[in-house]
């Protein structure tokens, strides 16, 4: 069960949805879309209550579960024709919709097979397919990588991020933690029913920790950079390989300024000065172990 579970997503977000199993990911989909009733508080869709409205709610969302049907003795074409006389698409438009998603869903070589000869990977873009055949502007996608291997999950990847910059609202939920910060924009984490924590992926990166993690390369003065990196309060952990360091940085952006200022005058000749992204894994695991406390 859910409890409590608050949050607004910004339209075009790409929201990752993360948690163990058991978590309430599944449980708060099906309220979102309207497929289960909530005990007590509301979804809103651009101000329109789902529970007190489902058939208009419907028209601004697509969902498509973990487990999910197709019609596997229709072509993809026929399938997706199927649908656009199911969603009240005029007849005229019809070839031209289902023409254009089997293109955004690069399912083009396979338009004119039937479904039960397609792949996991295929069949799961036929699916998503459909559920862009009314033009949402929310995506519902529970698990939507489950059982693909690389190449078909990268392939899902490229599709998320287009549709987002299309401006389209995406809520994934995923296990996979270390693909979802190639795609989403932010993350809700839920445990045991709770949001844990909800946010842009950067900020929840740097939630546990006050330092960032640097990087520099040099071509010249890799001593002179060792040397001014150990004089410096706000830099810590230092580790260097050849002319390559890493460290750990306490400071804002004008100490970050200040030092690059410091490395370039005591004559180091820099050809990176890099901050390196916080894992999402590790804010994960820190948020899950907090929360069991």
């Amino acid at each position: 069960a859910l409890d409590d579970v608050t949050f607004t997503i910004p339209s075009g977000a790409v929201l990752a949805l993360a948690g163990p199993n058991g978590a309430g990911k599944t449980t708060l989909m099906k309220i979102i879309s309207g497929l289960g009733e909530p005990t007590s508080g509301k979804v809103l869709i651009n101000d329109l209550d789902v529970t007190e409205n489902p058939r208009e709610a419907h028209k601004s969302l697509g969902f498509l579960g973990d487990l999910f049907g197709l019609y596997d003795d229709l072509t993809v074409r026929q399938f997706l024709l199927y649908f656009a006389r199911a969603y009240e698409i005029p007849p005229g438009k019809r070839e031209e919709v289902s023409q254009r998603l089997i293109e955004k869903c690069h399912l083009v070589h396979k338009a004119d097979t039937t479904i039960k000869s397609l792949s996991r990977g295929l069949r799961q873009r036929v699916g998503i397919a459909r559920t862009l055949i009314n033009d949402p502007p929310l995506i519902l996608l529970d698990e939507p990588s489950a059982g693909l291997d690389p190449e078909a999950r990268n392939d899902l990847q490229n599709l998320f991020l287009e549709l987002g910059a299309e401006g389209k609202t995406l809520i994934v939920s995923s296990h996979i933690l270390t693909e979802l910060e190639d795609y989403c924009s932010h993350v809700a984490l839920l445990n045991k029913g709770k949001l844990v924590s909800f946010g842009e992926l950067n900020s929840l990166r740097r939630t546990e920790n006050r330092f960032r993690n640097f990087v520099i390369d040099v071509i010249e003065g890799a001593e002179l950079a060792e040397k001014t990196l150990q004089s410096r309060a706000t830099v810590q952990n230092i580790r260097r390989l050849k002319n390559s360091f890493t460290f750990a940085f306490d400071g804002d952006e004008s100490a970050q300024a200040d030092l690059l200022a410091a490395l370039v005058t005591a004559g180091v000749r820099l050809i990176k000065f890099d901050e390196q992204a916080g894992r999402i894994q590790e804010a994960y695991l820190a948020h899950m172990k907090g929360s069991r406390e």
